[in-house]
């Protein structure tokens, strides 16, 4: 499967692709660049010019944190792996980063905030009796 990855910074000039040590592309642009990468178990080392710069960074139109993404990013570049699990991997950080930083420890108030547990199990029971869903 591939993944659209966009790069985006005001003041991006180049990049250059790195997989496993290998430099796989590398090319001018201004502001902007869209890859088409493929899944891969090694991860993708893309460097960017100027340095020192946070670009933001979208895979598959989605603009996506650095942390929940496990995006390793360095003055001159940013390590990212994009594997079969890696939406799973971003949708449980994402999870577990909301819940970190709230500290609940009431099931109420956590699924009020972050919409998953079981507060409206009795409910969904009683729609999947009436829809006669299992």
């Amino acid at each position: 499967m591939k993944h659209s990855v966009e790069i985006v910074h005001p003041q991006l000039s180049s990049y250059k692709i790195y997989v496993d040590g290998q430099l796989q592309q590398e090319n001018d642009c201004v502001s902007s660049i869209t890859l088409e990468l493929d899944e891969s178990p090694v991860p993708y080392s893309i460097w960017f010019t100027p340095w020192k710069i946070q670009p933001m960074i979208r895979i598959d139109g989605f603009l996506v944190d650095y942390g929940v993404a496990e995006i390793d990013l360095f003055d001159h570049m940013f390590k990212i792996k994009l594997d079969s699990d890696f939406y799973a991997r971003y949708n449980s950080n994402e999870l577990k980063f909301r819940g970190a930083s709230l500290d609940l420890t009431d099931e109420y108030i956590y699924d009020s905030l972050i919409g998953v547990g079981n507060r409206h199990s009795e409910v969904v029971t009683k729609i999947k009796t009436v829809l006669n869903i299992e």
